[in-house]
């Protein structure tokens, strides 16, 4: 028996407009031994009854399962329901037994084999390659990064691969930290490492999960031979990281 993978993310009703690319990415998966949980944090219920529609005709015409989940609007801050809603994901994947999370983007699209190409790998966080629009800049830039130092006041400085860098297609080993979006997490690694963020930090929780993945002793690694399609459109506002 392959090993169980569940498949899911956080969504709400701002990536309404991907949705149908989303779920066609879904049903392309190749990989057989998988189910789908979508954890919706929208502020009104009308999104979730049409996520309850597609899990109800996905599930009258394929053997995986596709369950959705509603969280209460119970916070303005956007990173606080997301980490909620990752947290949520993880403890379905420790409680029903799956061996592997695939952490997805409600706006990324991988490739249809990408769970059994990032398994092949046979580490315990490994992760597609997507790019985001720098608005400041209107530059992609890959969400891989490298640690390049430290600054005066001893942080960590990082620095998103190049296109130059992640080619030729491999695997890169030992990296800072990745998104999310597209990402292969053993139970082994779940089971030490929750998802979470700072509010006083302006960081993403892909950050802080890589960040504290590697202080339990799990590198953090990226397939450049898996490009995903992005969706994107720029969300991120003051409020996001909680602070008022």
């Amino acid at each position: 028996m392959k090993p169980r993978v569940l498949v899911g993310c956080p969504i709400f009703d701002g990536k309404e407009y991907c949705f149908k690319e989303f779920l066609f990415g879904l049903k392309s998966l190749t990989y057989e031994n998988f189910d789908v949980c979508l954890v919706d944090n929208s502020k009104s219920a009308d999104f979730f009854k049409k996520l309850k529609q597609a899990a109800a005709n996905w599930n009258e015409n394929r053997k995986q399962v596709f369950s959705v989940e509603r969280m209460p609007f119970d916070t303005p801050v956007p990173m606080e329901r997301i980490v909620r809603a990752r947290n949520v994901l993880r403890e379905k994947v420790l409680s029903e037994n799956y061996d592997y999370f695939f952490s997805l983007e409600a706006d990324v699209v991988p490739p249809a084999d990408a769970i059994e190409r990032l398994m092949e790998r046979g580490k315990e966080i490994v992760s597609g390659v997507y790019f985001n629009l720098v608005p400041v800049t209107n530059s992609l830039v890959a969400l891989v990064y490298k640690k390049i130092g430290v600054d005066e006041k001893g942080n960590e400085k990082t620095q998103s691969l190049t296109l130059e860098e992640l080619l030729p297609s491999r695997l890169i080993e030992n990296l800072h930290f990745t998104g999310v979006g597209c990402m292969l997490i053993s139970r082994k690694a779940l089971e030490q490492v929750p998802f979470r963020f700072e509010p006083a930090f302006k960081a993403f929780d892909d950050w802080w999960f890589c960040t504290d993945a590697a202080a339990k002793g799990f590198g953090v690694n990226a397939d450049s031979s898996m490009f995903c399609m992005h969706y994107y459109r720029p969300w991120v506002t003051e409020g996001s990281w909680g602070n008022k």
